[in-house]
């Protein structure tokens, strides 16, 4: 199944090719991580479709658009 992914920030590098990839039904938040080589602590939010999604356990659907975002620091 399609999704789009978006990765922000120090994440960029990994946003994949043409900002959507392909994967299996079932596909959790932490398995998609994981796909992407992304280390999981350096993960802050991960949005859904644009709401918050906390829940690492969350299965992905066909089209859903997913933004992974790394902690923000500043002053």
């Amino acid at each position: 199944m399609r999704i789009e992914v978006q990765c922000f920030a120090t994440l960029a590098s990994h946003t994949p090719q043409g900002g959507s990839m392909d994967v299996v039904e079932g596909t959790t938040i932490e398995k998609l991580i994981e796909m992407l080589n992304i280390d999981k602590n350096e993960v802050r939010l991960v949005f859904v479709n644009g709401k918050n999604q906390a829940d690492w356990s969350f299965r992905i659907h066909p089209g859903d658009r997913i933004g992974i975002f790394p902690p923000v620091g500043g002053g």
